[in-house]
C-alpha cells in the first residue's frame, strides 16, 4: 500500500524541520544558519516544552506561536488546513509538545508506527499491541499528548519529524470529522504499518514478484 500523502506542503515541511533544528544544541559550522524568527530557541525552549504537561501550557510558550505562525503563513491552496483561529494553535501546540522529545531522524522517511511494529523478538514487538491499541483510541489533545510522547520516548528519541508532526495534524483533524471512512485516516495508515513491518512488507512484496501466477494468462 502506497504511504498516506502528506498534507503539510513544502514551504510548511521545511519550516517543521527547521523548527525543530532550532530546538537543537547549534554548532559554528552549522551548514544552514536558521531564520532571525528561530534565534533563540535553543535547548532552553526544549526543556521548556518538554516540561509542559498539557496542551494549555504548551499554548503559553513563545516556541509554540513561533511554529504555528510560520506554518499558517506557509499555507497555500490548502488554507482550509491551517486557519488562523485558535482551534489551529492547539493542533500545533500538541506537535510541539511532541517534537520536543525528538532527539534524532532515522535516515529514511518512515512513521513511527513502522518502528513501534517492529519485532524484537518473534512474539514481541517495540510497543506492545495492547500499548498500540490503547495510542490508536487516544482522543482529546492531553491524552493524545500523553500517548505520542510515551511512543518517541519508546523509540529512544528518534522520529521523522515532518512525518510525525503531519500524522499528528491529520489525527488531530479526523477526530472531527464524523462521516470519515476508516481506510481513509492516518490511523488506519498506522495500523498497517505497525502490524505489516518493513521487512514482513519487502518479504509480501517479494512474493508476490515471485508468484508464478503473474506470468500465466
Amino acid at each position: 500500500m502506497k504511504p498516506r500523502t502528506l498534507s503539510l506542503n513544502p514551504a510548511q515541511q521545511q519550516s517543521v524541520k527547521l523548527w525543530w533544528q532550532a530546538l537543537q544544541p547549534q554548532s559554528a559550522d552549522q551548514l544552514q544558519p536558521l531564520p532571525p524568527d528561530l534565534w533563540g530557541l535553543g535547548r532552553g525552549a526544549r526543556a521548556t516544552l518538554r516540561r509542559c504537561t498539557c496542551v494549555d501550557e504548551l499554548l503559553l510558550e513563545p516556541a509554540v506561536h513561533v511554529l504555528a505562525q510560520r506554518l499558517i503563513q506557509d499555507r497555500d491552496e490548502a488554507a482550509w488546513l491551517l486557519p488562523d483561529a485558535p482551534e489551529t494553535f492547539e493542533q500545533i501546540a500538541l506537535v510541539a509538545g511532541v517534537l520536543a522529545l525528538v532527539k534524532s531522524e532515522p535516515a529514511e522517511r518512515r512513521t513511527l508506527a513502522m518502528d513501534l511494529g517492529e519485532k524484537i523478538s518473534p512474539d514481541r514487538r517495540r510497543m506492545s499491541t495492547l500499548r498500540f491499541t490503547r495510542l490508536q483510541r487516544s482522543q482529546g489533545p492531553d491524552e493524545l499528548l500523553l500517548q505520542w510522547r510515551r511512543a518517541v520516548k519508546l523509540l529512544n528519541g528518534q522520529a521523522d519529524v515532518v512525518q510525525l508532526a503531519d500524522d499528528l495534524l491529520a489525527w488531530q483533524r479526523e477526530q472531527g470529522e464524523a462521516n470519515l471512512r476508516v481506510a481513509h485516516g492516518v490511523r488506519f495508515h498506522w495500523a498497517h504499518d505497525y502490524f505489516l513491518p518493513a521487512r514482513d512488507r519487502a518479504a509480501v512484496a517479494d512474493d508476490l514478484a515471485n508468484d508464478p501466477r503473474d506470468t500465466q494468462g
